[in-house]
């Protein structure tokens, strides 16, 4: 059965005024809060699953920890899961597997899970062929159905060079050697912080390398090798992706089909400027000339840390930019551009993400579809977001806050799953750093149903909970043709949890809206958020009640279901 729920959105207009984000956020390290340093957090997300990892210190040095929720974030393990030793981890996930790569002193490590996160083998694979000096590797990882591609740097031969591997089924097996993907000398030249991209049997791995000069820090460039056979061969022979012009540093890749996208920050001015380049024949050629993203003038603010991300022909870049304040190092804003012609073409004016009330900086991006989400560190006092529905055309006319109040939050990560967005950070608010996660805006089940079934009566939140978008609550496992009410409860007190006629009341309700169960036992409840730009950061709770003469008292209710508007 459906039902549209005509006046809902009047109700929800009059109470927008005492909107708040929503609280609190959730800590992931499962010790006593600030009892042990946790840091270089990572997340990844599919469907209604979310993975996040971390470097832990408890007792002492380079531990990975998991956690994971099966249900968008509103429940997560008890008991944080070692899943294996060193430093930045990644983790990755296709389905119910789950992959996370680490390095550890001279060795790069890979586990997996094959149900969820719910096991894992106690010792990792070491997936570099050769023990290379000791020090930090930063593996990144790439994953397509069953296969996993892995890419790192070492200095076995000196000076630190590219190697990759992969395995094609879930990570059981891998290549019997790692794969050298920079094609000059072996050790010769200073190749760091590769990024990896697959679209089908296609793997893309760019890096920033000191080839073109002796200062490696200050000359690079950008190369790129690629596959197209999951990885089983290379080209012969790299490629430059920069023109040269200038030291190209921070290199970032998206790929979508047969197109591969990079962007960097790039010295051939006098401050930095954000460039790009593609190719739309899985890497074989790609723009003569490089292109300058920002609108700004050329060279005279310095811009920083780009990311980037593509859809089809549509691809948006962010980064944090000093215009606005030239003495900033690192920049003070986060900006963005945007082109929906495979790079042909791009906005006029980049668009500004924040508000400008702190230091911005280090960006972080994902995309799912035209929705393009930003998220970002501001003056270690909070984390800002900002998003785009239209492909980064534009964007929110004010950031939204992710943190809930932590101190000095950092080291923020986004994933997307079915257009829901989940970031993680670690931050100082209980004295050494923890981890924690939340959403900008979305709904979460809380709480059980009870009722005279087997099953007890299950209602569930779905689609965007942003302003113009139509969710749906979706109730399960009622009586079939039953009357029935959805409470509706505003602001953050209505969620309740108070013992009631043999069940649980989850909602203070302000209003409620009669209905009838459909005969398969179940209802699908429409919903229209209005576009008023008030409603953002507004909360209310729903919950089901419905005739069930099984019952204790003869009424059944569901769990309860929060939602919060972005």
């Amino acid at each position: 059965m459906r039902m549209v729920l005509v006046s809902l959105p009047i109700v929800m207009a009059v109470a927008a005024s005492g909107a708040a984000q929503r609280t609190p956020d959730t800590r992931l390290d499962t010790d006593a809060p600030g009892a042990a340093w946790s840091e270089f957090p990572h997340v990844a997300a599919t469907g209604d699953s979310v993975y996040a990892v971390w470097q832990d210190y408890r007792p002492v040095g380079g531990g990975i920890l998991f956690n994971r929720s099966m249900d968008r974030g509103a429940t997560w393990l008890t008991s944080d899961v070692p899943v294996g030793f060193g430093t930045h981890p990644r983790v990755a996930a296709s389905g119910s597997s789950v992959y996370v790569v680490m390095g550890a002193g001279n060795r790069t490590y890979f586990n997996r899970s094959h149900d969820s996160g719910a096991t894992w083998p106690s010792t990792p694979i070491q997936v570099n062929s050769v023990d290379a000096g000791s020090g930090d590797r930063y593996p990144e990882i790439a994953v397509d159905g069953s296969a996993v591609y892995v890419t790192w740097f070492d200095s076995r031969n000196g000076r630190t060079d590219i190697y990759f591997n992969r395995s094609l089924d879930g990570g059981v097996t891998w290549l019997p050697s790692d794969v050298r993907l920079d094609t000059d000398a072996a050790g010769s030249h200073h190749s760091n912080f590769p990024q990896i991209g697959v679209s089908g049997s296609s793997v893309y791995v760019i890096w920033s390398e000191s080839r073109a000069g002796v200062d490696p820090f200050f000359r690079r460039d950008v190369y790129l090798n690629y596959s197209h056979d999951q990885g089983a061969t290379w080209q012969a022979t790299d490629r430059r992706i920069n023109d040269g012009a200038g030291s190209a540093i921070a290199p970032r890749l998206a790929v979508s089909g047969n197109s591969a996208y990079v962007a960097w920050s790039d010295s051939r001015g006098a401050e930095r400027d954000i460039f790009f380049n593609r190719s739309h024949d899985s890497g074989a050629t790609w723009l003569s000339s490089d292109v300058r993203i920002g609108t700004d003038a050329p060279g005279v603010a310095g811009s920083y840390a780009p990311r980037i991300a593509a859809a089809g022909s549509s691809v948006c870049v962010t980064w944090a930019d000093a215009r606005n304040c030239p003495t900033a190092f690192w920049g003070c804003d986060i900006y963005s551009n945007r082109s929906t012609d495979g790079g042909a073409s791009w906005l006029p004016a980049d668009v500004q993400l924040d508000d400008g009330a702190g230091t911005a900086t280090f960006p972080k991006m994902v995309r799912d579809g035209a929705d393009v989400f930003v998220g970002w560190p501001e003056s270690f006092a909070r984390l800002g977001f900002n998003r785009s529905e239209d492909d980064g055309t534009t964007w929110m006319p004010t950031q939204v806050r992710l943190d809930v109040g932590g101190n000095a939050p950092d080291m923020l990560w986004l994933a997307t799953a079915n257009r829901h967005v989940h970031a993680i950070w670690h931050d100082f608010r209980n004295g050494d750093a923890d981890i924690y996660w939340n959403v900008p805006f979305g709904m979460l089940r809380y709480g059980s149903g009870s009722g005279g079934g087997a099953i007890a009566p299950r209602l569930d939140g779905n689609g965007r909970t942003v302003r113009g978008s139509t969710v749906a609550f979706d109730l399960d496992h009622a009586v079939p043709g039953a009357p029935a009410t959805l409470l509706v409860g505003l602001h953050a007190a209505s969620r309740i949890a108070v013992p009631v006629l043999g069940g649980t009341l989850y909602v203070s309700p302000v209003t409620a809206f009669p209905f009838t169960v459909g005969g398969t036992g179940t209802a699908n409840l429409p919903l229209t958020i209005p576009a008023d730009p008030a409603l953002r950061g507004w909360n209310a709770n729903f919950q089901v009640l419905f005739l069930d003469a099984l019952a204790p008292f003869g009424i059944a209710m569901s769990n309860g279901v929060e939602a919060w508007i972005g």
